[in-house]
């Protein structure tokens, strides 16, 4: 093996006919080291300098290497906290475009880049080498043979917004107690391809996975200390390549072949994309990565001291996203994932993301980073041939200060709602207030997300999440119970919103078992027949129960794993009820609208409008009705036009769908609106039926803490439409 120059791009480590081009950033580095490794014995075999440097980049080929060698690197230069700076050559670095790893992060004392336990911990750099501890990165191919024959599948995905239900599932929890799928397999990527995962999702009818974070991790070391790991993967150390212990063989492989089989049942892949922070943490935590790189470039420093970190994701460091290098990287990271097959991303804590860091003019930085959603990423992502057509959605908030932006994100981005699950949560809680919020939700939260002609398909609205409770806790818990977790119970969010209906916890108590039953079916109902994009919590069809545990992200056991043996006759019910309304929805065409309905009459000479609110004594609301304190049932008519072809007339037919709802704890009989008395009952969450029977009668009863959804369909001759 010989070094030549080599070229300053692409990035990483790139596969030629004559070796393999390494291209690493580095702006205040004075020299950098590639260092080769056996990949059996994991003993050092070369190390080069790299002597060609192109503006910030530092390059080199090696000739006659390959596919499959495992490397890092080391970087010198100035070991000053003071001054932003935390080279250590000491310690071996993972690429920051490395596609693979050899194996996964297993916390050891090697990994400090300062000596622990001085009077100033972060004051003298440590001298142990931490080579023997840390992954290698290995060289992969540019493309392999399984990302052949993606793109044709992908082609044939129905890619209609309207459509989309999001189903946001964990690749560990998921199947780990699956046994049903090989045990090799449980727990990994792997498992997702198999039949019986795919059978399952499609019958269920989601059409997107959106799978919790994928990407190498580091497990925090208080929680490898407690012989704890965090499964949920919120604390990445690279982006571009997969957390080793979610696959069996080769990563890249491994994953596009997840990316065909979901394709071909037409479901699309959303990965959970962890920028705004990584694992390093803050100025007592490990030397990786980026920080021995350059640690000035890709962090945000507190503006006066520049040892200590701007912490806007609560995990210690905030990505520098406003650096050229970090835009550079992060593009070329969406891209690189687009190229194996992902639909979209959804960002954690995006708020981080789009801060101006490096624009404040004020003595305190923290205060100052305020958010825009005109923002150099966000205006990169934009102009972006490849980006700026996939999904991409926004967790609109972070930790810092003003970093609650709901409905602020460009146009184009869709942003977790956590308005609408709060709002729904206590609606069905009867809190008191709480209807027209609610109602506001139903029609896609146009006060939130009206602004620059966005849409309703830009609320993704959800009632659970991987964050807080699950469906079944929420209905059983009035307070969490995250003792397990050996945060002291400090941790996890304390407003759930959430109500346990008589006891703490499981009961064997029929009538608040059927309760909480009926009040699950209430919350999915309205989830997925509200405008906007739904998103399903994996596991809450299934009756999965966390046992209170509302932040079970170091739990790696029964609270997690979802449960695949036999349910019961209940579970059974809500599995085949939540199935029932996800196809509800994909049938009825008011129900999936992409954009917001104002009203409107259909015709103008019919009073039916696409959009109307309903009393219970027969009328539509008006404004008394609505400022009255005690309303807690009112009904929602959504209506649609099409042609009707095949008849003489070349009239119209119109399908409506209502919605009643009823959160009071008594029932209500509701007088139904006067256009039609053919109407079909479609669901009434108060029994666990699913059934389609005619209704003529002009009222209805509505059972206390219930939900009734009828349709009609009515024909419109020529003259009238």
């Amino acid at each position: 093996m010989r070094l030549t120059n080599g070229m300053p791009y692409p990035l990483g480590a790139t596969v030629t006919p004559i070796g393999v081009n390494f291209a690493l950033f580095s702006a205040h580095a004075s020299a950098v080291e590639l260092c080769l490794f056996d990949p059996q014995s994991d003993e050092l075999i070369a190390s080069f300098k790299l002597v060609a440097r192109s503006e910030d980049i530092w390059h080199g080929m090696v000739e006659g290497l390959t596919v499959g060698a495992h490397y890092g690197y080391r970087v010198y230069g100035p070991y000053e906290p003071n001054n932003g700076h935390r080279f250590n050559p000491n310690k071996l670095l993972l690429d920051p475009y490395a596609k693979a790893l050899s194996q996964s992060f297993f916390y050891h004392p090697s990994w400090q880049g300062h000596q622990v336990n001085q009077v100033f911990d972060d004051a003298a750099m440590d001298q142990q080498d931490s080579a023997s501890y840390v992954p290698k990165a290995i060289v992969t191919a540019a493309e392999t043979d399984a990302q052949k024959g993606v793109a044709p599948l992908l082609n044939d995905i129905d890619k209609s917004e309207e459509d989309l239900i999001i189903y946001e599932l964990n690749v560990r929890t998921f199947s780990a107690a699956n046994q049903q799928i090989n045990q090799p397999l449980r727990g990994t990527l792997a498992a997702l391809t198999e039949a019986k995962t795919l059978d399952y999702l499609t019958a269920l009818g989601v059409s997107a996975v959106e799978l919790m974070p994928i990407a190498a991790c580091v497990d925090e070391t208080r929680l490898t200390k407690q012989k704890m790991r965090n499964v949920w993967g919120y604390n990445s150390i690279n982006f571009f390549s997969l957390e080793p212990r979610l696959y069996q063989y080769k990563s890249a492989q491994n994953f596009v072949c997840l990316v065909k089989a979901l394709a071909q049942r037409g479901i699309r892949l959303i990965l959970d994309m962890v920028f705004n922070h990584t694992a390093e943490g803050d100025s007592n935590g490990p030397t990786l990565s980026f920080r021995g790189i350059d640690n000035k470039s890709y962090y945000v420093l507190e503006k006066d001291n520049l040892r200590e970190y701007e912490n806007f994701s609560g995990c210690g460091n905030t990505l520098n996203t406003e650096h050229p290098q970090v835009i550079q990287m992060i593009l070329d990271c969406l891209r690189y994932w687009c190229r194996l097959g992902v639909a979209g991303f959804r960002f954690d804590l995006a708020v981080a993301l789009g801060r101006n860091y490096l624009s404040c003019n004020r003595d305190k930085f923290a205060a100052q980073a305020d958010f825009s959603r005109y923002h150099p990423l966000f205006s990169a992502i934009h102009q972006d041939p490849v980006l700026k057509n996939v999904l991409l959605i926004a967790e609109p908030w972070d930790l810092g200060a003003n970093g609650y932006q709901l409905g602020q994100f460009p146009s184009a981005w869709h942003e977790w709602n956590d308005q609408f699950r709060n709002t729904v949560r206590r609606f069905w809680r009867a809190d008191q207030g709480m209807t027209g919020a609610f109602a506001a939700c139903l029609q896609g939260s146009y006060d939130k997300f009206s602004r620059g002609n966005r849409k309703a398909r830009n609320s993704v609205n959800f009632v659970t999440a991987h964050d807080g409770f699950c469906l079944t806790d929420l209905v059983s818990y009035n307070k969490k119970h995250n003792e397990a977790n050996g945060e002291n119970g400090v941790d996890g969010c304390s407003a759930n919103f959430s109500f346990n209906y008589g006891v703490e916890g499981a009961t064997e108590c029929s009538e608040i078992n059927d309760l909480r039953a009926r009040q699950k079916r209430n919350f999915m109902l309205t989830l997925m027949l509200a405008q906007g994009t739904p998103m399903l919590l994996a596991g809450d069809e299934r009756s999965h129960t966390q046992q209170g545990n509302n932040n079970p992200y170091c739990q790696d056991n029964s609270i997690t794993h979802l449960n695949w043996n036999n349910l019961s006759e209940e579970q059974e019910s809500f599995l085949d009820f939540v199935q029932h309304l996800i196809a509800l929805r994909k049938s009825h065409p008011s129900l999936k609208r992409t954009r917001f309905m104002h009203g409107d009459r259909l015709f103008d000479t019919h009073p039916i409008k696409d959009i109307s609110w309903w009393h219970s004594s027969g009328v539509e609301m008006a404004e008394s009705h609505w400022n009255e304190a005690e309303l807690k049932c009112f009904g929602l008519l959504l209506c649609s036009a099409h042609s009707l072809n095949t008849t003489e007339s070349g009239g119209k037919q119109i399908a409506g769908i209502l919605l009643l709802f009823n959160a009071a704890t008594t029932p209500n009989q509701f007088l139904l609106p006067p256009f039609t008395r053919q109407w079909q009952l479609l669901i009434d969450t108060d029994t666990t039926a699913i059934t389609k029977q005619e209704y003529t009668a002009a009222e209805i009863r509505i059972a206390q803490r219930s939900a009734v959804v009828l349709s009609f369909k009515q024909q419109i001759d020529k003259r009238a439409a």
